[in-house]
C-alpha cells in the first residue's frame, strides 16, 4: 500500500478482520493457527496505521463466564482508491473506499471528434476535480476503466472505438500528471470484478460479464481470478466472428459482433434506414412497425447467442451477467431471444447449470471494479 509496508502475516490478519469482523484477537489466532502474541503484534501495527479499530467487547464470550474480549473491525476509509470510468459521452472519476463505497465524484462531458490532446485535458480535469476535495494522501492508486482494447500491462489503449482514438498512453499520462500509480483495464473486465466482488456473481468462481452498450466487450473471471490473457487483451467479445460469410471489419474500429448489436452501429443502421436522429434506445423502446428494425434486433440477438455459445462451451461459467446500456435495460428481450437459441445449439450438460442475470451495478460497476483492481494490485 502507498507509504505502508505490511508483512505477509499482517496482511493475513487484516484480511481476517476485514472479512469476518468484528472479531477478537483470540479468534484470529485460532482461525489462522498462529500464536496469540504474533496476532497481538500484527494488530498493534494495524491499529497504529488506522487500518483497524477496536469496536467493542465480545458479549457472547462474557455471557459464558469468560473475560470479555475486545473486538476488532476494519476501517474501510483508512485508505482510498481513485476510480475513473471513461464512457462514450463522459468521464466519471470518484473516490472509492476499501469496501467499494463511492465518495466524492466529478463528471466531465466528452465532445465528438476529439484529438488525443483534448481527451487528455478532459481526463485530467475529471481526476483533478476529485483530488481537489481530497484527501490525496490517502489514495493508494488510480484505476481506469477504458471502453476499448488495452494492454493492461502497459496502460496504452490500442484503440477506443467509441471515441475514435488510437494508441492512447493513459497510464503514463496520469502518472506523470498526478504522481500516483495507475492501473488501466478494459471496462467490461472491471464490471466482472465488481459483480464477482459485491454483485450478482458474488461467491461464483467462474463468471462472464457481457458489457453491451455503445460497444460490446466481456470480462472473464476464471477460478476466482480476473483473466486478461498474455497481453491484457482477453475478453474482446465484440471481435468474435459469428459468420465467415460476413464482411471482415479490419478497417473499422468495431468488431464483427459489434457491427451487429452495439449501440453505435445500431444507430448507424437506423440512420441508413432513414430514422435520422434515432438512438439505440428508440430502436428497442419505440413501437415502430418496420420489419427491417425487427429483423435488425433479431439478427443481432442471433449473433450474440452464437457468441455466448462459444463462450459457454469454452469457459463453462457459473453465471453470465448482462450489463451496459443495452445489456442491462434490454435484459428481458435479449434473453428471450438468445437463451432458446443457446439451448437449441448446446447440449443441456453445457448450458443447464449456467445462470443468466442482470447486473447489480449498471452505472457504477466500472468505478467499483476499478477501485477493487487497485486494491488487488497494491495489497490484496
Amino acid at each position: 500500500m502507498r507509504n505502508l509496508h505490511f508483512t505477509e502475516r499482517e496482511r493475513v490478519i487484516l484480511a481476517r478482520i476485514r472479512n469476518e469482523g468484528p472479531i477478537a484477537r483470540v479468534r484470529i489466532a485460532k482461525k489462522e493457527n498462529i500464536s496469540k502474541p504474533v496476532v497481538t503484534l500484527g494488530v498493534r501495527k494495524l491499529l497504529s496505521v488506522g487500518a483497524v479499530r477496536e469496536v467493542g467487547k465480545d458479549v457472547k464470550r462474557s455471557s459464558k463466564g469468560g473475560k470479555q474480549a475486545t473486538l476488532l473491525g476494519f476501517v474501510a476509509d483508512f485508505r482510498l482508491t481513485l476510480a475513473v470510468d471513461i464512457g462514450r459521452t463522459k468521464i466519471v472519476a470518484a473516490m472509492i473506499d476499501l469496501d467499494g463505497n463511492i465518495g466524492a465524484s466529478h463528471t466531465v462531458s466528452l465532445r465528438e471528434n476529439m484529438s488525443k490532446e483534448e481527451f487528455m485535458s478532459l481526463l485530467f480535469e475529471a481526476i483533478g476535480g476529485v483530488i481537489e476535495v481530497g484527501p490525496k494522501e490517502k489514495i493508494i492508486g488510480i484505476g481506469v476503466g477504458i471502453p476499448g482494447v488495452i494492454g493492461s500491462n502497459n496502460g496504452v489503449a490500442d484503440f477506443i472505438p467509441v471515441l475514435s482514438l488510437r494508441n492512447v498512453p493513459i497510464k503514463s499520462w496520469i502518472e506523470e500528471q498526478f504522481g500516483i500509480e495507475t492501473f488501466c483495464e478494459n471496462d467490461a473486465a472491471l464490471q466482472a470484478l465488481s459483480e464477482s466482488w459485491k454483485g450478482v456473481a458474488e461467491g461464483k468462481k467462474n463468471v462472464v460479464v457481457i458489457n453491451l452498450g455503445a460497444g460490446i466487450g466481456s470480462g472473464v473471471i476464471i477460478d476466482g481470478r480476473l483473466y486478461t490473457g498474455s497481453t491484457g487483451r482477453a475478453g474482446e467479445l465484440g471481435y468474435l466472428i459469428s459468420n465467415w460469410d460476413n464482411t471482415y471489419y479490419r478497417e473499422s474500429f468495431f468488431g464483427e459482433l459489434e457491427e451487429k448489436l452495439s449501440g453505435v452501429c445500431l444507430e448507424r443502421k437506423l440512420d441508413e434506414f432513414g430514422y435520422h436522429g434515432f438512438t439505440a434506445t428508440d430502436l428497442f423502446e419505440r413501437d415502430i412497425d418496420d420489419e427491417r428494425l425487427r429483423d435488425l434486433i433479431y439478427q443481432g440477438c442471433k449473433s450474440l447467442a452464437l457468441a455466448l455459445c462459444n463462450l459457454i462451451s469454452i469457459l463453462n461459467p457459473d453465471i453470465v451477467v448482462m450489463t451496459g446500456g443495452i445489456g442491462y435495460n434490454q435484459f428481458e428481450l435479449l434473453t428471450k431471444y438468445t437463451i432458446p437459441l443457446i439451448k437449441n445449439i448446446l447440449p443441456n450438460e453445457f448450458v443447464g447449470s449456467v445462470d443468466f442475470a442482470r447486473s447489480k451495478f449498471p452505472s457504477e460497476g466500472v468505478l467499483i471494479g476499478a477501485g477493487y483492481l487497485v486494491q488487488k494490485k497494491t495489497f490484496l
